[in-house]
């Protein structure tokens, strides 16, 4: 095995500026131009280190002829497993997508998506200042609009199904946490536009994950745009549900 390269080998001098594995050393009296130079090649190199790994790693991968697998890469790293196959996805982002002035983070959560969305993602992502949270909530958007369009990728017929739609309703809480805080919810007529029926058997049945408040309206629409068109409802729970007093049916449940 080659010997490990080492900043306390090879220092990077740039001007009086000395860059070792640990620290920083000034040699002499810099300019500020010089001291501002330094500090942009520092948060440039802190930016870039990501995408170095990622294409050292898909490089590595690609190398047939080598042993340099994730066991090798995770002992000289340090780094756990799914970090490293998480950098070598990201390595296929695409070059010309690979924009300088964004965080190496952002691109995370599309690094299996094509040229056309990635550049779309991260337009938007700069324009409206988000961070990888925003980027994820965004792709499972795009993936859920993409499943009512019916374009995601749904082949052949099956005969049981088994659902628990991101249902709306009022279940706020005081605090003004609800579901529509945390992901992104669907109502009926959205439901019901779900490709369902085109990859459904005639004789098919539908388990359906049903909140407690719900139970007390007509789920007729869901039913009926269900497989087979109709439905015998039963209902199961673990739970003892009681509205509370003058609360109305679609309102706050306990349950114990």
């Amino acid at each position: 095995m080659g010997r490990k390269l080492s900043f306390d080998d090879a220092p990077i001098t740039i001007g009086p500026y000395v860059l070792s594995a640990t620290r920083l050393r000034v040699t002499g009296k810099p300019t500020f131009d010089e001291h501002q130079a330094v500090g942009e090649y520092a948060r440039r190199s802190y930016l870039r280190a990501g995408w170095w790994l990622a294409d050292w790693l898909l490089y590595g991968d690609g190398r047939t002829d080598w042993a340099d697998r994730i066991e090798q890469a995770q002992e000289l790293t340090g780094f756990a497993r799914q970090t490293l196959i998480n950098l070598r996805q990201l390595g296929r982002v695409p070059v010309a997508q690979r924009r300088a002035d964004v965080d190496i983070s952002l691109y995370y959560p599309l690094s299996a998506q094509p040229s056309i969305v990635i550049d779309e993602v991260i337009d938007q992502a700069v324009a409206e200042g988000w961070g990888q949270r925003e980027v994820r909530e965004e792709m499972r958007v795009r993936k859920r609009a993409a499943t009512v369009q019916g374009q995601a990728a749904l082949e052949g017929q099956y005969r049981v199904w088994l659902a628990d739609p991101p249902w709306t309703y009022g279940q706020a809480q005081p605090s003004g946490s609800s579901s529509s805080k945390h992901y992104p919810v669907m109502s009926i007529d959205q439901l019901c536009e779900l490709p369902v029926k085109a990859h459904t058997t005639p004789d098919a049945v539908l388990g359906l994950w049903v909140p407690a408040p719900l139970l007390y309206d007509d789920l007729a629409p869901t039913m009926s745009c269900a497989p087979g068109g109709s439905c015998t409802r039963r209902c199961w729970s673990g739970t003892r549900c009681v509205a509370p007093a003058g609360s109305t049916p679609r309102g706050r449940w306990n349950c114990s």
